[in-house]
């Protein structure tokens, strides 16, 4: 497999739209009584207003769209706190037929990398771990 990760274009909502839609099915039948179906999880312009920033990533095989990985950034400052800049992983999902293959942890190289060179952290996976 020859995968790359990317940032979101506007020409990958419906396959962020599907994939986003396997784990919405998965959540429905492992927590029913949490999670319900949703045709809109993603509005297109939702999507519009995230593929303008730094925070979606795509993982991209063979022109495909394979898998999704979207972070939040956040300062935290609080008296009970360590003045700090963190990255969250908000949302990870991998289409169905690459599950296992190492695409999560092609997400989680591109997490690391971008708390070194975005925020300048230290030492990665710190700031992500409480």
């Amino acid at each position: 497999m020859n995968c790359i990760i990317r940032n979101a274009q506007m020409s990958d909502y419906d396959s962020v739209v599907r994939i986003l839609n396997q784990g919405q099915a998965l959540h429905i039948n492992w927590r029913p009584d949490i999670y319900k179906p949703n045709d809109a999880l993603l509005p297109k312009a939702v999507f519009e207003e995230i593929v303008k920033g730094d925070t979606f990533y795509i993982a991209e095989n063979e022109g495909n769209v394979i898998g999704i990985l979207e972070l939040i950034f956040r300062h935290i400052e609080s008296p009970a706190q360590v003045t700090r800049d963190i990255v969250f992983i908000d949302t990870m999902a991998v289409d169905e037929p690459y599950r296992g293959m190492g695409v999560g942890h092609l997400f989680f190289e591109k997490e690391k990398e971008i708390d070194l060179t975005v925020i300048g952290m230290d030492d990665p996976l710190v700031g992500g771990i409480n």
